[in-house]
């Protein structure tokens, strides 16, 4: 028994009575809502059939109804001019009240012209939204694998003109590591007839691949099952989020590395761990660290990944000219091996001093794929390298100075109280600038990751995440750079703050250097201890004075050096605050 659901309207409702009785007697189940005559029907009203009475208000009625389902119009008269009036006030069917027993016809036929209609207004809807869909959608021929029909965003995200995707095989458009699990998966959906979530990397037209994520199932076509693919591209964010996490790990292995060259004298575990962590924040899959031996040869000191080198590849004459012309020279190389049994097998190289006082300490040499070399990563991998050697050394001195006489000690003490000063120092400038870049670059890829493919934005806030990582590298740089500041060994204490008020002007800050030392070196304690003093508080100036004027004043009185930092225009500074640093240095 179906259930039908009638209106009744006009002022002769009371007349529809025989009506729908002969619905009822025809198996219908039949509810009644009545409104009066020239009364409007709401938009969304669920009824299945109106039946109007008094057809001098039928036209009137029909221009105000809303409910979209079919209308029967009905009255005394008989024939064709009272049915033909009704079409033409926009009924689909009359029914005669002289012959009530019409009606269930009527409405037989309204209901399947209503279905017919309704069936082809959603099948042109669903055509029209997948056609429309920013998401690719295909179909696929389980049996022979081959694709049956794709949406425009498919053909366009795979490169194919309108119409050409039909009849390539699935293997043509799928990268073929990930062939066999996408086959595996459909044919598990078709198994259990279930929706499952899938990520694969698709083959483009023209060889180049995007990687893509999204849902397969199966649907009914045709009387047969197919599956149906609905993917989206997402690789620009996959390669956001590699890039992200890359400078992430580089920027914690940083991080480990300044803790480590700041806090270990020995030698063999920062040989050992130095290496580890150039291999987790590179490709590299060979890293050796040569030494120069009594002979002057030079020897492996420590090494990771050896076994994965070519035989005696770091023994060809071209490796062994680029060691030893690094040795001399203390410049770093970067060149190319081939191997010998096969010329396009080949290495990029980079060969990097190992240097402290203009003294070279050894050769560390680098091996691995292309992309080791690209311009980032060898800085990175130098800047760590002359750290390395200034922690090598550092280790040496203390070896040495493990061994002098009791009378040492003190210095030995101050030692360690400078590493652990210049420990929470690099912890506060990790804290304070490179973490908080990490945690806005990782907001800003979520808010990335989480705008649909083409959004307004998108891709001005992918730059903002690459620029962001960016910054991360810079401020890596910089906190490494100050970890030892090799101008105070090589030019003394007045040249070194010299060079550090010039970058300072480089930035648009207003300071004045007066400097009454005569080129007179400092004992290298001494120098240290005001370098730092004037590190830290210009430190202070750029986070909490608000302003960039510095006045910066170094001099002797007597045995005396005398250090003044004055910062003007500072909220709560006054005329300025002085820090004066003073000793005997008889």
């Amino acid at each position: 028994m179906r259930r039908l659901r009638v209106l009744v309207a006009g002022s002769s409702v009371e007349k529809a009575g025989v009506l729908t009785d002969e619905l009822l007697g025809a198996g219908y189940e039949v509810s009644t809502d009545r409104v009066a005559g020239g009364d409007v029907v709401e938009a969304g009203s669920d009824f299945d059939i109106v039946l109007v009475g008094n057809e001098a208000d039928l036209r009137g009625w029909l221009k105000r109804r809303v409910c979209g389902c079919p209308v029967i119009a009905f009255g005394e008269e008989a024939g064709e001019d009272p049915a033909v009036e009704a079409m033409r006030a926009g009924a689909d069917d009359y029914v005669s009240l002289q012959r009530p027993e019409r009606v269930v016809g009527a409405v037989a036929r309204a209901l399947s012209v209503d279905d017919t209609r309704r069936r082809k207004e959603r099948e042109e809807l669903y055509h029209h939204v997948v056609e429309q869909a920013a998401e690719a959608m295909f179909l696929v021929e389980p049996e022979s694998w081959e694709v049956i029909e794709a949406n425009p965003a498919c053909e366009r995200m795979l490169g194919y003109g309108s119409g050409e995707l039909s009849g390539v095989r699935l293997e043509e458009i799928v990268d073929p590591e990930d062939l066999g699990p996408v086959v595996r998966l459909a044919g598990e959906s078709l198994r259990v007839e279930a929706h499952f979530p899938i990520s694969y990397a698709h083959r483009r037209s023209d060889g180049s691949a995007k990687r893509v994520e999204g849902s397969i199932s199966v649907i009914s076509h045709a009387g047969r099952d197919i599956l149906c693919f609905v993917v989206y591209d997402v690789t620009e964010r996959k390669w956001a989020e590699d890039q992200l996490r890359h400078s992430v790990d580089a920027l914690l292995a940083i991080y480990e590395a300044s803790q480590l060259l700041s806090s270990t004298l020995e030698f063999e575990e920062i040989g050992t761990r130095l290496l580890k962590i150039m291999r987790r924040i590179s490709t590299l899959t060979t890293a050796v660290i040569s030494v120069p031996a009594e002979d002057g040869r030079l020897k492996v000191w420590r090494a990771i990944g050896f076994e994965s080198l070519w035989s005696r590849a770091r023994y060809t004459p071209e490796a062994q000219r680029a060691l030893y012309e690094v040795l001399r020279s203390g410049e770093h190389r970067l060149i190319e091996l081939r191997h010998p049994e096969n010329r396009e097998e080949k290495l990029s190289t980079l060969y990097l001093p190992l240097r402290i006082h203009e003294h070279t300490l050894g050769v560390l040499e680098v091996y691995g794929p292309d992309d080791l070399t690209e311009g980032r990563m060898v800085e990175i991998l130098i800047s760590l390298a002359s750290k390395a050697a200034s922690a090598l050394e550092n280790a040496r001195l203390y070896g040495e100075l493990a061994e002098r006489e009791k009378q040492l000690q003190d210095l030995v003490g101050k030692l360690f109280t400078a590493q652990e000063e210049e420990r929470r120092r690099i912890a506060y400038e990790v804290h304070d600038d490179l973490t908080q870049i990490a945690v806005a670059a990782y907001q800003h890829l979520q808010a990335y990751a989480a705008l649909p493919e083409g959004a307004p934005g998108r891709r001005e806030l992918l730059e903002q995440v690459i620029e962001m990582v960016h910054k991360t590298i810079s401020e890596s740089r910089r906190v490494i750079a100050e970890l030892r500041p090799t101008e105070l060994d090589d030019f003394g204490l007045a040249a070194s703050i010299r060079l550090r008020v010039e970058a300072l002007r480089e930035e648009g800050w207003d300071v004045s250097y007066d400097e009454n030392l005569g080129g007179e070196r400092l004992p290298p304690t001494v120098e240290t201890a005001l370098y730092r003093v004037v590190q830290e508080a210009l430190t202070n100036v750029r986070k909490h004075a608000g302003t960039n004027k510095v006045r910066i004043g170094l001099w002797r009185e007597g045995d005396d050096v005398v250090l003044r930092v004055n910062v003007s225009g500072s909220p709560g500074c006054g005329s300025g605050s002085r820090c004066s640093v003073g000793g005997s240095i008889s």
